[in-house]
């Protein structure tokens, strides 16, 4: 069915470019979800009160102001850690403008619970320009397989038990996450979710509504990308797996590590092993301060990412120049 729809649009837009009907008219068939009409709907039914004081939003018209705003960043990186994609990207695209965002950094204030930290993330999306990127590295040590002992997330049961907070509190950050998402997709903005190949997330109801919502950026469909990060130079094999609306990455590739099919001494010593209930069996455990290693990106990773999207931008500011967008 999307394969057709696909074939369809492609002829109706060459059979506009044969009657010469505008560009504007092609992008609006290409990206039915792009709309600052949807922009707004997101804004004012889906934030509280306590976000739209801190955002200084008391009327629809303020919304609106926020929205027609001078758009000029190019690149986020949100839930960024120790920032090493926001450094390859200042280092391959200098003459770019993006930013970073992390409770490490900005304490309350880049705190995504808080309607002060929502706020910011809110102001960065929209300062974001169209086609530029949104990359979402959501803290992923909640939905991993080695915190289900804890969690008890599982395949049927992916929100886990919310009688614990930290439960609740990664399940609100993840909805709030794809609630920003849906505001790119409205925006036009690129966006990249990461998680290790283990993770939950992507079985959350409200990812699963999201992604009945088939959004597109520039008429590109969401995509799965699976990489091994040990490839590009991690301490573990890592394999990953990215959900995204962004072209530019689609055909990235990496090769299995020689260690991935054994055990990598390595691993063994980021976890704990102890006795299981049943003769047999054992349960492991990540020892947190090791394990928080293994959630920064290897070097190889992000220079390889930031390439592309230097790439990108170079391109994109040519089609800007030149009236294209």
């Amino acid at each position: 069915m999307a394969w057709a729809r696909y074939v369809f649009f492609s002829a109706f837009l060459w059979w506009c470019q044969l009657l010469g009907i505008s560009v504007l008219l092609q992008a609006s068939l290409v990206c039915p979800q792009e709309s600052e009409a949807v922009a707004f709907t997101i804004l004012k039914e889906e934030l509280t009160a306590d976000t739209k004081a801190a955002l200084g939003w008391a009327t629809d018209d303020d919304i609106w102001r926020s929205l027609r705003q001078t758009r000029y960043r190019h690149w986020a990186e949100l839930f960024c850690g120790k920032a090493v994609l926001s450094a390859e990207l200042i280092e391959a695209a200098p003459e770019s403008i993006g930013v970073s965002i992390d409770v490490l950094l900005g304490g309350l204030c880049h705190d995504i619970l808080t309607p002060t930290g929502l706020a910011t993330f809110i102001l960065v999306i929209l300062s974001l320009v169209r086609r530029g990127l949104a990359w979402w590295a959501i803290p992923c040590g909640n939905f991993i397989w080695l915190a289900r002992g804890h969690t008890k997330r599982n395949w049927r049961r992916p929100w886990g038990n919310i009688l614990r907070k930290d439960v609740r509190d990664a399940n609100r950050i993840a909805s709030r996450t794809f609630m920003l998402c849906r505001l790119c997709v409205a925006r036009g903005i690129m966006w990249v979710i990461e998680q290790p190949m283990t993770s939950l997330l992507y079985r959350l109801p409200s990812y699963r509504r999201f992604h009945k919502q088939k959004p597109t950026v520039g008429g590109r469909p969401l995509k799965r990308l699976f990489l091994w990060l040990g490839y590009f130079g991690h301490v573990v094999q890592k394999p990953s797996v990215f959900q995204m609306c962004c072209p530019i990455l689609e055909d990235m590739t990496s090769k299995r590590p020689p260690n991935a099919s054994g055990k990598s001494k390595v691993w063994q010593e980021l976890t704990l092993r102890t006795e299981g209930p049943r003769k047999g069996t054992y349960r492991v455990a990540g020892l947190k301060g090791a394990l928080k290693e293994t959630e920064v990106y290897p070097v190889g990773f992000a220079a390889a990412v930031a390439q592309r999207v230097a790439e990108h931008l170079r391109k994109l500011q040519l089609a800007i120049y030149s009236g294209r967008i």
